[in-house]
């Protein structure tokens, strides 16, 4: 299978965001800090000093060594890898793999593998090729790490987390949410601490319970003004014009005085501000305006009223 494409890239992309995930709300440190997209996918400082640069892939085909190295590119994986190694007190650099890490890599980097000497010599060959020198190549075989993550096992880790959080009701969408505000991060390049993801993690708990606390209210204190067929217009004549408190089926009726200077007044105050108070002296058709606004201007499934008897 390919590992090019829109879809392979919105896979990766995907993975990648949730090993970041991962990472931060585990490492339960206040002194990390990490950058997505920083160096490499992830770099992890500690204060102002790098300690970690991270390359994540997700191909479909095992792991080969031509997936970090282009021959006409001095600036690859690779030879990032190399510059960041030869140096004291190195950041620990890492490829993390959702797929197969090949043979010919799994070996060179093997402790104990039968073939890892041939394989180290054929991959020093292709790197020399690329003008990095045996001694470089030689700290890669010491220092670099290879790494395979398993999809499921982070999303279970993860969930175990924000399952003893605010977000316990809805840990499917928090973690959506998370991905989001990741992905923005990605973008931005943003730098992220630990207690910064807890204080994410909490706000989406709080608009977890507010948006349960607003649906709790829907047909109570909050109903929508729905369109029916107008029945019985005699006897909402009759209740109109006695002064009975006008209602949404009065307008629907066309029963009241049409007051367009008032209404595009209101229409003119909504491009401006969020809410608009219409106010007046008991009588003066205060409630008729406004459903009649409604009716008007505003689409049936964007209309609602507060029943204040029932808040």
């Amino acid at each position: 299978m390919s590992n090019s494409g829109a879809k392979a890239a919105l896979k990766g992309y995907r993975l990648q965001t949730l090993y970041i995930l991962h990472e931060i709300l585990l490492s339960n440190s206040s002194e990390l800090i990490f950058q997505p997209e920083g160096n490499e996918d992830l770099a992890v400082y500690q204060g102002k000093k790098l300690v970690r640069a991270v390359q994540i892939k997700a191909y479909s085909d095992p792991l080969v060594l031509s997936n970090f190295i282009e021959a006409d590119k001095k600036d690859t994986f690779i030879h990032r890898a190399c510059k960041l190694l030869n140096v004291d007190e190195s950041p620990k650099v890492e490829v993390i793999s959702f797929g197969i890490i090949g043979n010919e890599i799994a070996s060179a980097w093997s402790t104990s593998d039968k073939n890892k000497v041939t394989n180290q010599s054929k991959i020093k060959q292709k790197l020399e090729n690329l003008k990095i020198s045996s001694s470089s190549v030689d700290i890669l075989f010491q220092k670099l790490v290879w790494l395979s993550a398993i999809e499921d096992d982070l999303h279970q880790s993860i969930s175990q987390c924000l399952s003893q959080s605010m977000t316990s009701g809805s840990i499917e969408h928090a973690l959506s949410l998370l991905t989001s505000w990741l992905y923005e991060a990605s973008e931005q390049k943003s730098k992220i601490t630990h207690a910064l993801l807890l204080e994410k993690i909490n706000s989406i708990g709080r608009y977890f319970a507010e948006r349960e606390a607003h649906h709790q209210e829907w047909f109570k204190s909050i109903s929508p003004l729905e369109e029916n067929n107008v029945v019985e217009k005699q006897k909402l004549e009759k209740e109109f014009y006695q002064g009975i408190s006008a209602r949404f089926s009065h307008i629907q009726a066309n029963l009241d005085i049409l007051r367009q200077d008032h209404l595009t007044e209101i229409e003119n105050h909504f491009k401006t501000f969020q809410t608009v108070i219409v106010h007046g002296a008991s009588g003066q058709g205060k409630t008729s305006l406004a459903y009649r606004y409604l009716y008007q201007y505003v689409p049936e499934t964007w209309r609602l009223q507060i029943n204040l008897r029932s808040a």
